[in-house]
C-alpha cells in the first residue's frame, strides 16, 4: 500500500508526524522542568526561559514543516472537514 503513495506525500506526512511528536516531547520536557523548578527554587521561574526559547525554535520548525500560517490554517480546516465527513457517514 505504501508503494501507491508518492514519495513527496510520504515525506510531508512524515515531517508533520515528526513535528507533532516534537511538540509532545517538548511539552513533556517543559512540564518536568517546571516541576523541578517549583520544587527547588520557586522564587525564580527559570523554566520559562527554556519554554520561551524552545518554543521559538519549535515555531520555526512548524513554519518550515507546514509552510506559512495561512497554509497551516487551510490544512487544519481540511483535516477537520474530512473528519466531520467521516463521522457523518458513520451516523
Amino acid at each position: 500500500m505504501t508503494n501507491d503513495i508518492p514519495t513527496e506525500v510520504r515525506e510531508r506526512a512524515a515531517a508533520k508526524t515528526g513535528f507533532v511528536k516534537h511538540c509532545i516531547r517538548f511539552l513533556g520536557l517543559v512540564v518536568v522542568l517546571m516541576v523541578i523548578n517549583l520544587l527547588t527554587s520557586p522564587g525564580y521561574l527559570w523554566f520559562l526561559w527554556v519554554a520561551l526559547f524552545g518554543g521559538v525554535g519549535l515555531a520555526a520548525k512548524g513554519i518550515k514543516v507546514f509552510g506559512d500560517l495561512a497554509h497551516l490554517e487551510q490544512n487544519l480546516q481540511s483535516h477537520f472537514e474530512q473528519k466531520e465527513i467521516e463521522r457523518h457517514k458513520k451516523s
